[in-house]
């Protein structure tokens, strides 16, 4: 597959994911708000509307205010995120 911006051949290794990814939780509110800080818009909607359902964090998607760290993901909640065997995406 062509990779855009290089000529160089690029390899992706497959591994397990988690969706939502609750294990980067913390990177992606902090980059949300950087995000927000910046361009007045939410990146990243999809999983930070998932992680409000869970309790995670305190986010709509009209608010102005930075994004409030609730609660860090159970063990379970991690658990039952994981997915081991998720094709490539």
């Amino acid at each position: 597959m062509p990779f855009y911006l290089t000529a160089e051949i690029v390899y992706h290794q497959q591994h397990s994911v988690c969706r939502p990814p609750l294990n980067h939780l913390d990177s992606i509110v902090i980059n949300a708000n950087r995000f927000y800080d910046q361009w007045q818009h939410w990146a990243m909607a999809g999983w930070l509307g998932e992680f409000a359902e869970l309790g995670l964090i305190e986010w709509q998607a009209a608010q102005t205010a930075p994004i409030t760290l609730l609660r860090a993901p159970t063990e379970k909640e991690l658990e039952a995120s994981h997915c081991p065997d998720a094709p490539f995406v």
